[in-house]
């Protein structure tokens, strides 16, 4: 961290030297004249919403599952097969 003063108003701010972030500590963010935005949330969601949301969510997971089920036992397949092979090759 190094520090350095700002404008006028003689602040001392922090500043990561690895990433450049400002620390302002506690009255300074103030001092600088400084308002952050306001935080906006959505609304919340209503019943038909949360569901269809879950329902969604749900279908996501049991795709994935489906998907990795199927990639593993098609590397198993493919396992067995060089398996087979191999062994097949080390008897002639």
């Amino acid at each position: 961290m190094r520090v350095i003063e700002v404008g006028t108003a003689a602040i001392e701010v922090d500043v990561c030297t690895g990433c450049q972030m400002l620390w302002l500590d506690a009255g300074e963010q103030e001092k600088l004249g400084v308002t952050p935005e306001p935080v906006r949330t959505a609304p919340p969601l209503s019943p038909e919403q949360l569901e269809a949301t879950v329902l969604l969510a749900e279908a996501k997971v049991a795709s994935d599952a489906a998907r990795y089920h199927q990639e593993k036992t098609a590397r198993r397949v493919w396992w067995l097969g060089e398996l087979v092979e191999a062994l097949l090759w080390a008897s002639v």
